[in-house]
């Protein structure tokens, strides 16, 4: 089903800002032709002056640098792509549900990249996160395992070792306390990065972008996905019919939330690279600018009309 025709040529305006910001991170990261950070930047600190030693010596810039390849090398790109596809799905006619959908992968990527590179955590946490990150892909890769019914062996091996890597650096990990003593105690995770539900990351996400109402717009997005009633009936208006004792559901699109996950779409992925540029001593303040600028610029396009973002 698609939207009614509300929205004229609105997606497509926004599609272009969508595309553009693309663009700009491409152009931005051809100001640093290298991957290092700039030696007074924490991401520098971090590699080379963190004086922390595991079972098996100092730590080495690579350990810690995983940490910066995980997100900057998979999670950021990640959302670039799907704020690439959002934008091809910004075509009059809309359909109903497909662009919150493809916004809900984009924040979670975001999201995760944003919570490894945060810049005010300190090197031990950001290196526990990183290892919860990879346990949850392991964990991930484990399911698909049994449903096709590989070895279920090859990823114990790989938990068992990566546990290992952890270890030797001196990531503290952290286990349940079973009521029965006669119990071993289970793996929960690792210690000061423990792992968090995606609504919660979100939320944070939101916040730290500087808006409290992430939690709200993210589980909206959730509901479409999952088909809930609430999430359907949020794009749905009542016609009257011939029968005053009944009314018939028709689809509608808002060009207010057609605008509200475009406006977020780009905060998400232009702030996944603001910290990545802050915590790495690069111009975060033109990666600022630029989210504030097609923020306004998208908004505007409202004409002070619909719910605000």
């Amino acid at each position: 089903m698609f939207g009614e025709s509300k929205i004229g040529s609105l997606p497509s305006r926004l599609a272009q800002i969508m595309a553009d910001a693309y663009a700009f991170s491409g152009e931005f990261r051809e100001r640093y032709p290298t991957s290092d950070p700039e030696p007074d930047s924490q991401a520098f600190q971090e590699m080379h002056n963190n004086g922390i030693s595991g079972p098996v010596g100092p730590w080495k810039p690579s350990d810690v640098y995983h940490a910066y390849s995980l997100a900057v090398g998979i999670l950021t790109p990640a959302a670039g792509q799907y704020l690439c596809a959002l934008s091809q799905l910004y075509q009059e006619p809309m359909a109903l549900y497909g662009f919150q959908v493809v916004a809900r992968a984009l924040a979670e990527a975001a999201a995760q990249s944003w919570w490894l590179l945060v810049p005010d955590i300190s090197v031990e946490v950001r290196m526990a996160r990183v290892f919860t990150q990879r346990w949850t892909n392991i964990e991930e890769l484990r399911k698909a395992d049994v449903i096709v019914g590989a070895d279920p062996a090859d990823a114990t091996a790989r938990m068992i070792k990566l546990r290992a890597e952890a270890a030797e650096l001196g990531v503290e990990e952290q286990f349940s306390k079973p009521k029965d003593p006669s119990r071993q105690p289970e793996f929960l995770g690792f210690k000061s990065g423990m792992s968090q539900g995606s609504t919660q990351l979100v939320r944070q996400y939101f916040e730290a972008l500087g808006s409290p109402v992430g939690e709200l717009w993210y589980r909206g997005m959730s509901a479409i996905c999952h088909g809930t009633a609430w999430g359907l009936l949020q794009y749905f208006e009542s016609a009257p019919t011939s029968d005053p004792t009944r009314a018939r559901l028709t689809p509608a699109l808002m060009p207010e939330a057609v605008v509200q996950v475009a406006v977020w779409a780009v905060e998400f992925y232009l702030g996944a690279i603001q910290y990545h540029a802050a915590l790495f001593g690069w111009d975060a303040e033109a990666v600022a600018a630029r989210r504030k600028s097609d923020r306004m610029a998208m908004l505007g396009m409202l004409g002070g009309q619909g719910r605000s973002t």
